[in-house]
């Protein structure tokens, strides 16, 4: 697919509303106000566990750029070439079409880190998916002032009538129109089957206004800020005497250091691992190139005085959807 045609440079917009479930002693959806589960206007979608992308359809081929572009360069990361099945995916009569949408691989948002590295295999190339939720521009006409409803049916009509919709890597999110109550077990089951959580969503307003992210747990997105080296021996159960540990045979990183931004200056904040052993790998092959990115992590709490976490852990990188300014230290946010 030629890439010599310069990508339309637009930001994707973000909830304006996020509550975290995070109180165990009560139901999930106390965390939402009832006025937001009881407007009829609202309705839900499960949130995917994927990497925010945008899908730019051309005559001969489908391009994938980020939400948000690069402090350094101003341009939006560009990971067309990294999902072949989804970049050759021809849609000419819907040429100039733009979507919102998630990456979708495997498990989780790490899988599809993985996916779109350097060092994917042409397997992991293959299992990305898009998940389209929502429509920008039609054929070149800039559609986000429009109710949502309007677009909703829009992208149905391009899933059902062209051929967008007969790509096995290309999938329409689903969403529901339910009754409060209906909606409240939505949140909980999808909280109890491992997902992240729901955006709900007011149909009768523009992209980007109305939306609403319920998330499963705390979490917070952090800068990379440097490495802890492992401990290089460890004392194995039965055994006697100490033995090196894998991460210093493989002379990967123990820990990964990060920080948040308060008053204007990069705050270190704690120290996470949780990992697994292809992150940890990637990581510890490339420190430097790992050096201010941004990553989402979990915690079971925050210390309100110090801006340290209780037992943070590794959760996935925030690759085009996050830059290192958004990370600010938020004293209310505990």
């Amino acid at each position: 697919m030629k890439h010599d045609v310069q990508l339309q440079q637009i930001e994707v917009a973000g909830a304006k509303k996020k509550f975290k479930v995070s109180n165990e002693h009560q139901p999930a959806w106390r965390a939402v106000p009832d006025s937001i589960w009881n407007d009829p206007r609202v309705i839900i979608e499960r949130k995917v566990d994927g990497h925010r992308f945008k899908a730019h359809v051309f005559e001969d081929g489908i391009r994938l750029d980020s939400r948000r572009p690069s402090v350094d360069s101003g341009l939006y990361v560009e990971k067309t070439d990294n999902a072949p099945l989804i970049r050759d995916h021809a849609v000419p009569e819907l040429e100039g079409t733009v979507l919102d949408g998630e990456l979708v691989a495997g498990k989780d948002s790490n899988s599809v880190a993985h996916a779109l590295g350097s060092h994917a295999t042409d397997e992991e190339k293959a299992a990305i998916c898009y998940v389209a939720f929502d429509i920008l521009f039609f054929k070149g006409e800039d559609v986000r002032g429009k109710r949502d409803e309007v677009r909703r049916c829009l992208l149905e009509t391009l899933f059902e009538q062209t051929l967008l919709g007969r790509c096995e890597n290309i999938r329409l999110m689903t969403r529901s129109n339910l009754t409060p109550d209906q909606k409240r077990q939505v949140l909980v089951d999808a909280l109890e089957a491992g997902e992240e959580g729901v955006m709900l969503k007011d149909i009768s307003q523009p992209y980007g206004k109305g939306w609403t992210k319920v998330k499963r747990e705390a979490r917070y997105d952090v800068v990379v800020m440097g490495y802890d080296e492992p401990k290089p021996t460890s004392v194995k159960k039965g055994d006697l005497d100490a033995t090196p540990t894998k991460f210093a045979l493989n002379n990967w990183v123990g820990a990964i250091r990060f920080g948040q931004l308060l008053d204007g200056k990069l705050t270190y904040m704690g120290r996470c691992s949780g990992m697994d052993e292809a992150v940890r790998r990637e990581v510890s092959e490339n420190r430097d190139a790992f050096l201010g990115r941004v990553m989402e992590i979990s915690a079971q709490e925050r210390f309100p005085k110090t801006g340290k976490f209780r037992h943070p852990r590794f959760e996935r990188w925030r690759d085009g959807e996050k830059l290192a300014v958004d990370c600010i230290y938020d004293p209310h946010e505990v």
